[in-house]
């Protein structure tokens, strides 16, 4: 029974928060989303040059600072939650007799309520790629 406890937490635990997206325009000198990797004129980049190429553009900078402060309270409390639920499976593989379950609920909780913050995060991102695929646009015309 425990075992199958285990198994389900496990498997909540281990379900990635990333969403996929996929946002492509035909520019060649916008910036592309696919599968969450960011591609400029047909090249991938990294988040550096990505936030480098949004810097130029004041409104594009606040949408990625506050997708930037999503991301520390996402990561901060699933991290926190994966402690959490790691801790109780690590000590029941260990053989004790009674291993802090509750301990695995509230990390489930925590993974939980960092859901809504990745969300967001990955929602500003892209507002900021369109906004500056926007003014791109609206530049070569």
């Amino acid at each position: 029974m425990n075992k199958v406890y285990i198994l389900i937490i496990f498997l909540f635990a281990s379900v990635s928060t990333h969403a996929q997206d996929t946002l492509a325009i035909s520019s060649k000198d916008t910036i592309s989303i696919i599968n969450a990797a960011y591609y400029y004129k047909g090249e991938k980049i990294n988040r550096r040059q990505l936030k480098e190429m949004l810097s130029y553009c004041g409104e594009c900078t606040v949408l990625l600072t506050k997708s930037a402060n999503n991301e520390i309270i996402s990561s901060t409390l699933g991290a926190a939650g994966a402690f959490c639920i790691g801790y109780p499976i690590g000590y029941a593989l260990a053989g004790a007799n009674d291993p802090p379950w509750i301990m695995a609920g509230a990390g489930f909780g925590l993974i939980l309520s960092a859901i809504p913050f990745e969300i967001k995060r990955v929602k500003k991102l892209r507002e900021a790629v369109l906004m500056y695929n926007k003014i791109v646009l609206n530049n070569t015309k």
